[in-house]
């Protein structure tokens, strides 16, 4: 596959819920910041009002307003993915939503990343990996705890055999259920 990296990327996040939120404040505290357009299908989102958004991991009480005309905001996701400007749009969504909307970005000739988990579906994501393959674009999941420090820390131990080579382990994360969509995939 003869993909090529984006230098200086501009970004859209689609889906403006608790996840959403926390990768708009991510890309607003890189220098520069790459985010150029936003969409969700809330209006009340789309015009900056994040009353009511819930995320298990978040226990700060931000303002639930918010400045948004520093950035495109659509109202709806086919014009966003329309936009020639837009290298990588970053889905932010319920899992249900992860494939159409992943593989209508990556036919549109966006590079994906995408919240997880990846699919609904195992058939889902096959289709997601053949619009990445098919289109020649990047299709990548949020799988962050690869990259945490501890992670990496456990990593570096292995594999330079820190402690003699390893037997067995058992690591584990503790956090709360995401809201309502993750229990009932008809929300």
């Amino acid at each position: 596959m003869n993909q090529q990296m984006v230098h200086n990327p501009r970004v859209a996040i689609i889906g403006l819920g608790g996840m959403g939120r926390m990768h708009f404040e991510c890309y607003n505290a890189m220098n520069p910041n790459p985010l150029l357009a936003l969409y969700d299908a809330s209006e009340a989102r789309r015009r900056g009002d994040w009353s009511g958004i819930e995320l298990n991991l978040d226990a700060d009480n931000k303002s639930n307003l918010v400045d948004l005309s520093a950035y495109r905001v659509y109202d709806s996701y086919e014009t966003l993915l329309q936009d020639d400007d837009i290298d990588i749009v970053d889905i932010c969504t319920p899992t249900p939503q992860h494939a159409p909307l992943a593989i209508a970005a990556l036919r549109a000739g966006k590079h994906v990343f995408c919240e997880k988990p990846m699919a609904f579906t195992v058939n889902e994501a096959a289709q997601m990996e053949n619009a990445a393959r098919e289109n020649n674009r990047f299709l990548t999941i949020g799988h962050c705890l690869r990259f945490d420090a501890h992670y990496e820390t456990v990593k570096k131990f292995v594999d330079e055999q820190t402690y003699g080579a390893p037997l067995y382990a058992r690591l584990f994360r503790i956090a709360d259920t995401p809201p309502s969509w993750f229990r009932d995939q008809n929300k």
